[in-house]
């Protein structure tokens, strides 16, 4: 449709009030992006291998609540903060919901359910298979990456039987009746947690420890929290920094095809495959019969 153009008159002010806004500089990113380039194409960084951003998120989190963990999600394929000047708008690139940020305390036992429901994010491991691939059922927004802990994802093992060696970050492995205070937002709490349908847990099986908005009201808000935190507790600016915490393990490729794949992907030869609407990416592995195919053409 064409814009009304009088309503467009009328609204031209506040459009160039929000840009503006939009555009304000609140720091600096030294020494890097936050998510490093991808290895395969079309295949996302941030959800394959620990990243900068996605500590960043859990640090402000954790920073927040006090919590001993925090989970966080990559919300968008190409979420990412580029080395230089932060924008406001920026922060909307690596968080883009308005959620705001809960803690709950549960036992050891309770958070390694919760992982093992994040874990299901990836398709199992088979013989031949050359790379990882993602749940095509499950959006990105779902896989959540943990910090405060010290885990293998083993994509070798069916559903619910992945989370291996779960520490905490001294080495002490993690039990069954430990209690922990773990960081997330309100979306996951309500859709993951306490969902009346499908929930992980029932009201009275976990503690609510931590509600900030119900404390800080909009500044609650885990966007708003990143930008207060590069300002006031980063001094404004902030360096790529990631502890190597997790990793996915199980995987029994054969080192030779799996570079020789990689490079036919990123020559554009063999395309990683997406969800029938384009949301969920690489949806499935590349397999050493992809790469016979695509080697006698």
């Amino acid at each position: 449709y064409k814009p009304d153009e009088e309503l467009a008159k009328q609204l031209q002010p506040y459009h160039e009030r929000a840009l503006k806004e939009a555009a304000t500089v609140i720091g600096e990113l030294k020494g890097g992006d936050l998510v490093p380039a991808e290895e395969i194409k079309g295949i996302p960084t941030a959800q394959i291998q620990p990243t900068p951003m996605i500590q960043f998120i859990n640090e402000v989190q954790k920073h927040y609540t006090n919590a001993d963990v925090s989970a966080a999600a990559s919300f968008r394929d190409d979420a990412n903060m580029k080395a230089g000047p932060i924008k406001k708008s920026d922060v909307a690139l690596i968080y883009k919901y308005d959620n705001t940020l809960r803690a709950y305390r549960m036992t050891g036992a309770q958070l390694k359910k919760y992982m093992e429901w994040s874990a299901k994010y990836y398709n199992q491991y088979k013989p031949g298979d050359l790379t990882v691939s993602f749940n095509p059922n499950i959006r990105g927004y779902n896989y959540d990456m943990f910090n405060g802990v010290k885990y293998d994802v083993n994509i070798s093992k069916p559903e619910g039987q992945r989370i291996e060696n779960l520490t905490r970050e001294d080495g002490t492995p993690v039990k069954d009746d430990d209690k922990l205070v773990v960081a997330v937002n309100d979306y996951r709490a309500k859709s993951t947690f306490l969902s009346e349908k499908d929930g992980l847990f029932k009201p009275d099986e976990i503690e609510l420890v931590v509600d900030l908005a119900q404390t800080m009201g909009d500044e609650g808000r885990i966007r708003d929290l990143i930008g207060k935190y590069i300002t006031e507790v980063k001094g404004g600016t902030i360096t790529p920094e990631v502890e190597q915490n997790w990793k996915i393990t199980g995987t029994e490729w054969d080192p030779k095809k799996r570079e020789e794949i990689i490079q036919l992907v990123n020559e554009g030869k063999i395309e990683v495959p997406k969800s029938s609407d384009g949301r969920t990416p690489n949806i499935k592995s590349l397999t050493e019969k992809d790469l016979e195919k695509a080697e006698k053409k």
